[in-house]
């Protein structure tokens, strides 16, 4: 049973296994993946919600909730994981939404877009086969290391004020740079010669 909380952050998630187009995707995996993305991260609004109002903090100040966004927050096409591109589609319109229904409390409400990070959800999105070569070139232009957006998520969370903020670690201006200097990243992360794997941190 929680008492106080000052920050709760709509963490979990995960991603469609295997990747198919929706047709061949088993109604069991529809509802792991939204029942885990979208449905949980209601719940979890819910609980924060409920306990921060119920129990607010005894400084009077103003208590943060945060979820994630992913593939499909901003309306992109995610042909194969259609109902992982679903499951978060609904992000951005619920922290609005909530927004709006925690107005003239003390619950701030936020969202937290960490971008593309090697971790084991992004890295099994090929249905445990070798990624090719052009996934490999686009991971070493676009995605970190977990140990690099995590210190920047941090940041931004223990430094968020007021309501509705969008974090987002990778910019439009950010993508246009990094492809712009795409020469120096080049295997930078995975190999991209066949057989290459995650190289490991320094």
């Amino acid at each position: 049973q929680l008492d106080h909380i000052t920050l709760w952050i709509n963490n979990a998630g995960v991603t469609q296994q295997p990747h198919a187009k929706l047709m061949d995707t088993e109604p069991d995996e529809i509802r792991r993946v939204v029942d885990t993305n979208l449905v949980g991260t209601l719940l979890g609004n819910r609980i924060a919600f409920k306990t921060m109002l119920a129990h607010p903090d005894p400084s009077g100040a103003t208590t943060h909730v945060f979820s994630m966004d992913g593939a499909g927050s901003n309306g992109m096409v995610t042909a194969n994981f259609a109902t992982y591109g679903a499951s978060k589609a609904g992000m951005n319109q619920i922290r609005k939404t909530l927004c709006a229904e925690m107005q003239g409390t003390s619950v701030g409400v936020h969202m937290l877009s960490p971008g593309m990070v090697t971790t084991e959800l992004l890295l099994k999105s090929n249905n445990g086969a070798e990624l090719d070569a052009s996934t490999k070139k686009i991971f070493n232009i676009l995605a970190e290391r977990p140990e690099t957006v995590a210190p920047w998520l941090v940041k931004k969370v223990l430094d968020t004020r007021g309501s509705g903020k969008y974090h987002k670690y990778l910019t439009t201006k950010g993508v246009v740079w990094r492809f712009m200097t795409a020469f120096m990243r080049k295997n930078r992360l995975i190999p991209e010669a066949p057989g290459g794997g995650l190289k490991k941190s320094q």
